[in-house]
């Protein structure tokens, strides 16, 4: 069987047995979106909305599974074009799904970065720690999909593989400086460096590594380098020393543990069951956030209000359970990205993300639906009414960073 082998870090490329192939596909961005957003799934089944949403993001298309097909099918053509038998069924259709192929013979950079990944997590001992981070810091060989890094599905992904990268990197380094291996060293934060050429630890680093080996003259040039992109503060031009070092990376520790632990805290509760139950101030400040990234990006949401109607007179604690009941239905039915809140004793509001004008009504529908099979005593109806606030774009200058 033909060995696959996809590089997605510092560029985008595939190889059959050694040799490129498929270089016409850079000629379609879609195709190319398409394989190597499956590719980033390892194997997973995605949904034809996932995809659609992902490739037609800040785009319209009035028939997106039509021109997904329409994709899938000029990515065929070029792979019969070319002949490459290796990949004719690398792209599994499903019902209502698309997944890359996993059981071809095929080495993707990015899955063996997250494989070794995994192994440090549970590695405790020194001597294989620093093994395996040596070998992801050679396998990494730049930013995730750098043609595509604009992609929101390519930049979350870049991030999280360019932090283990860089805790890789560090620790791999500590153990040079330990054995006093100079020239190492040298060569992991020059190659380090041509990847994040604005980092100021790295130039410090480097900067101190080049004294440690007598190269002063070296070490000064590297200094006027780093002042002349900026990327240096005054306290580091004048007095690159070990000390001045040892804060920043004490610091940047600190702050990589910081953001670690605060994410961990946070992603706890991530991703529960059903829609994302908040006070009404919670929900307002939400609501605020979405419409700046629809001014910004042209992202869609939709407000509804649900109304409680008893059909006839009913008691407070009726109707507090009627509310408790509406609320699980309502969390239950609703997608985990869509926010609830209480509006008042008979109301909830329910904000919508990323949902078309057609699709807005239909989880409403199922809520009512979902809330009669209740069959509560007494009888009570359910009213709602849709709100699509006005996006206002940004204008160019305000959407600059």
């Amino acid at each position: 069987m033909s060995l696959i082998e996809i590089t997605m870090l510092g560029g985008f490329q595939i190889t059959v047995d050694g040799k490129p192939v498929l270089t016409q596909l850079g000629q379609s961005r879609k195709a190319t979106a398409l394989v190597q957003y499956l590719l980033l799934q390892n194997g997973r089944k995605v949904p034809h909305k996932e995809l659609t949403d992902a490739l037609w993001a800040s785009e319209s298309t009035t028939n997106p599974d039509m021109a997904l097909r329409a994709i899938l099918h000029r990515f065929r053509n070029m792979v019969e074009e070319e002949g490459v038998r290796a990949l004719e069924d690398c792209i599994i259709t499903n019902r209502g799904s698309y997944q890359w192929n996993t059981a071809l013979n095929c080495d993707v950079d990015v899955n063996q970065v997250q494989l070794l990944s995994e192994e440090l997590h549970v590695e405790t001992d020194p001597g294989q720690r620093e093994m395996l981070c040596a070998n992801l810091v050679e396998l990494y060989k730049g930013r995730l999909l750098p043609g595509s890094a604009s992609e929101t599905w390519v930049e979350r992904r870049s991030i999280q593989l360019h932090s283990r990268y860089q805790s890789a990197l560090y620790e791999v380094l500590d153990a040079c400086k330990q054995r006093g291996e100079w020239e190492r060293a040298n060569k992991l934060y020059t190659r380090a460096l041509e990847m994040d050429p604005f980092d100021e630890q790295l130039y410090l680093g480097r900067i101190l590594v080049l004294q440690h080996l007598g190269r002063a003259d070296d070490a000064r040039a590297l200094v006027e380098q780093g002042a002349e992109r900026g990327c240096l503060s005054e306290a580091s031009r004048l007095r690159a020393s070990d000390s001045l070092f040892r804060q920043l990376e004490q610091a940047d520790k600190h702050s990589r543990a910081d953001i670690q632990a605060v994410g961990a805290e946070m992603d706890c509760e991530m991703f529960p069951q059903g829609a994302y139950l908040c006070s009404y101030e919670v929900f307002s400040g939400i609501y605020q956030v979405l419409r700046r990234i629809e001014a910004r990006h042209g992202f869609t949401s939709f407000m509804a209000l649900i109304t409680l109607i008893p059909q006839e007179e009913v008691s407070e604690k009726e109707l507090r359970s009627a509310m408790h009941t509406l609320r699980r239905v309502v969390c239950r039915t609703l997608r985990s990205c869509d926010v609830v809140a209480e509006y008042s004793s008979t109301q909830y509001l329910v904000l919508l993300c990323g949902s078309g004008e057609g699709c807005a009504s239909k989880p409403m529908e199922r809520i009512k639906t979902a809330f009669y099979a209740e069959d509560l005593p007494g009888g009570f109806l359910i009213g709602y009414n849709l709100h699509a606030p006005e996006v206002h774009r940004s204008s160019p200058a305000s959407r600059r960073r």
